[in-house]
C-alpha cells in the first residue's frame, strides 16, 4: 500500500503544535482528566490537519490554533453539561444544537474574540508592559509559568496584572476602548 503524503502538512513542527493545543486546552478544561483533555487534543489536531489539507498554510497558525481549541474546549463543555453525570456518552445519543443555539454561541464567541482584541490593541497602543501579560493569558500560559520562562517574580506579574486591569477599566470607563457593556464586565 502506498503512503499518502501531503505536501501542504510540512513544514510545521507537529511536536510543538501539539504541545500548544494540548497546553490551551489544559487551560480551558481546568480540572479534566487527563485523558478528556488528550481527547481533545486529539480532536484539535485532526481539525488542524484537515484545515491545512482544505485550505493550505494559515496565515497564523498560532491564531488557527487558539481558535480550534477554544471551539473544541467550548464543545466538550457543552456535551458534558447536557449528559448525566452517571452515564457513559455514546454517539448516537448526542443531540446536535438547533440552528438558532448554533447563531448564538457564534454570536457570543464572536463578541469575546472582540473585546480579547479591543483589550490587546489598547495595551499595544497605551501600556506596552501589559501586553505581554494579556497575550499570556489569551495563550492559556499563567502567570506562574510565565515567571518560570522570564525569570520576573510571580506576585510581580500579579501586581502588574492588577495594574493592567485598574487601567484598562478606567480607559473603558472613558470611552478609550470600544465596549459593550451588556457582555459584562472588563
Amino acid at each position: 500500500m502506498a503512503e499518502y503524503h501531503d505536501p501542504s502538512l510540512e513544514g510545521f513542527d507537529w511536536a510543538e503544535i501539539r504541545t500548544t493545543v494540548r497546553r490551551r486546552l489544559s487551560f480551558h478544561l481546568r480540572g479534566w482528566e487527563s485523558a478528556d483533555i488528550e481527547d481533545a487534543t486529539q480532536d484539535v489536531l485532526l481539525s488542524l490537519v484537515r484545515f491545512l489539507e482544505r485550505s493550505g498554510a494559515p496565515v497564523s497558525m498560532e491564531g488557527l490554533i487558539a481558535v480550534v481549541a477554544r471551539r473544541t474546549a467550548v464543545s466538550r463543555m457543552r456535551l458534558r453539561a447536557r449528559r448525566p453525570a452517571t452515564q457513559p456518552v455514546e454517539e448516537e445519543h448526542v443531540v446536535a444544537p438547533d440552528d438558532g443555539a448554533r447563531r448564538e454561541l457564534l454570536a457570543l464567541e464572536e463578541a469575546i474574540e472582540r473585546k480579547a482584541l479591543a483589550i490587546r490593541e489598547y495595551f499595544r497602543l497605551h501600556q506596552a508592559p501589559c501586553l505581554e501579560l494579556a497575550e499570556a493569558r489569551a495563550n492559556g500560559v499563567d502567570f506562574k509559568q510565565l515567571a518560570g520562562t522570564t525569570g520576573q517574580s510571580h506576585v510581580a506579574l500579579l501586581q502588574r496584572w492588577s495594574r493592567c486591569m485598574k487601567r484598562l477599566r478606567e480607559a473603558i470607563g472613558r470611552g478609550d476602548v470600544p465596549w459593550d457593556r451588556s457582555g459584562g464586565d472588563a
